[in-house]
């Protein structure tokens, strides 16, 4: 189905064309039936594949979007905490975030909506430890940051960390910070994109599944789905945690593993700073931060197992209890004791929500034409899709092009991935320090 009109609710869409008082109304390119032909067709809806069309159309080729949902950005997409941040330890993730940020920085011009609303939060990214031991990593991680040209961040002992951020506990022995990392509304942002992708021309077909791909001379001729098939110069797959498996319909394996990481998600907690930042406890991995009157906590989970891709991932009840309750190992009270009284205030208001994140080897993306030339990858961000989603799309499609020498690109989808970690991350023994996220 090609949408005509897409309605937002909520930060939700809509196929529903009918006029809805006070609804802004968001037009596509409109059309009747699946294009038969593309320059380029872009395989998915959520941030990937709208700043890929979008990066795409603004050039001038002829996108056509395929999702087999029936909205942007409901994946994994919606699942996200939305963070975004300079905090990274190689300088190819510091370049990439770096035209990221300047991207969001002037996002509605870039768009060309003066409208175009990130909900943008720059309450910084504060990274917390209790472990004396951990200390000197900490200074030694800001040190090397520093170096690496990452502006604003800055490391904190415990008593200045408290002055600073009165909620973190008295046994808070160090910090890590940047106040110019934060968060935006990802959904808000894909929906954004869609829309200047199709003032580009760009038309988005839902509800369509692509099926197989047909090659000729080892080329990708034709995308194949269940609602026609589409004749094309170029293919990009940036479909979350099925890019792996739709790669695979073309016989091409990449080492992109799918994981599921939840979300706990309270609507209201007062007792949560409002102007808190991003707090990460490097101890244990959880992390929290605050979200409309309410709370977002999270926590990867380091032997969650890598599994196939799922439409509808499961969400525990219990993740709840695992953050929350002050008993736990890994409860967010370890670090800001103020979430003891959340735990026993009760409140049955929450809900926890699940989606899959696409991890590769090293945890950097793969982008970058693959064994077939002219079909693409987007994905395998590894936890920061949101955050690098505008520049890792431009160089996917510089590389695809040829715009650009794959062999120039550090994140080309055929690298060598034997240096998976670096020497301290492995060291510090810490998922979140290792996996680089998903924060």
């Amino acid at each position: 189905m090609i949408l005509r009109f897409l309605q937002e609710v909520d930060g939700d869409i809509t196929s529903n064309p009918t006029t809805i008082t006070d609804m802004p109304t968001h037009v596509t390119e409109v059309t009747d039936h699946l294009p038969t032909s593309a320059d380029m067709v872009v395989i998915g809806g959520g941030i990937l594949g709208t700043a890929t069309a979008f990066s795409a159309s603004r050039r001038g080729l002829r996108v056509v979007v395929v999702e087999r949902g029936k909205r942007l950005g409901g994946l994994t997409t919606q699942a996200s905490a939305g963070g975004y941040r300079m905090q990274f330890d190689t300088l190819e993730e510091i370049a990439l975030l770096k035209e990221s940020l300047e991207f969001w920085d002037a996002f509605a011009d870039e768009v060309g909506d003066a409208t175009a609303d990130l909900r943008r939060t720059v309450n910084g990214y504060l990274w917390v430890t209790r472990r004396l031991d951990r200390v000197a990593s900490q200074q030694a991680q800001v040190a090397k940051q520093l170096s690496m040209g990452v502006e604003g961040v800055e490391w904190l002992n415990g008593a200045d960390a408290r002055r600073r951020f009165p909620y973190l506990a008295e046994d808070v022995a160090g910090v890590r910070y940047r106040g110019s990392d934060g968060w935006i509304d990802p959904v808000r942002a894909t929906v954004a994109l869609a829309e200047g992708a199709s003032r580009h021309g760009a038309v988005f077909s839902f509800n369509t599944t692509v099926t197989g791909f047909e090659v000729h001379q080892g080329r990708i001729t034709t995308v194949v789905t269940d609602q026609g098939n589409i004749a094309c110069g170029y293919a990009i797959v940036a479909a979350g945690p099925f890019t792996g498996q739709i790669l695979g319909l073309a016989g091409i394996d990449l080492p992109i593993s799918p994981r599921i990481r939840q979300r706990l998600v309270l609507p209201e907690a007062p007792e949560v700073p409002s102007d808190a930042p991003m707090t990460i406890d490097e101890d244990t991995g959880s992390h929290w931060r605050p979200e409309a009157g309410g709370a977002y906590v999270l926590r990867p989970d380091p032997t969650a197992p890598t599994g196939p891709p799922m439409l509808d991932p499961p969400a525990s009840r219990g993740f709840y209890d695992l953050l929350l309750d002050p008993g736990s190992d890994v409860a967010v009270a370890k670090h800001a004791p103020f979430w003891i009284d959340v735990w026993f205030r009760r409140t049955q208001h929450w809900y926890v929500t699940a989606g899959q994140y696409s991890y590769s080897p090293d945890h950097m993306p793969l982008l970058g034409p693959t064994a077939i030339p002219n079909l693409g990858v987007n994905g395998g961000y590894s936890g920061h899709g949101i955050m690098a989603s505008p520049a890792g799309s431009r160089i996917a499609l510089d590389t695809l092009l040829g715009v650009v020498d794959n062999q120039t690109n550090p994140f080309r989808a055929e690298r060598d991935f034997s240096p998976a970690l670096s020497v301290d991350r492995v060291a510090t023994g810490d998922e979140t320090v290792i996996h680089r996220g998903p924060l």
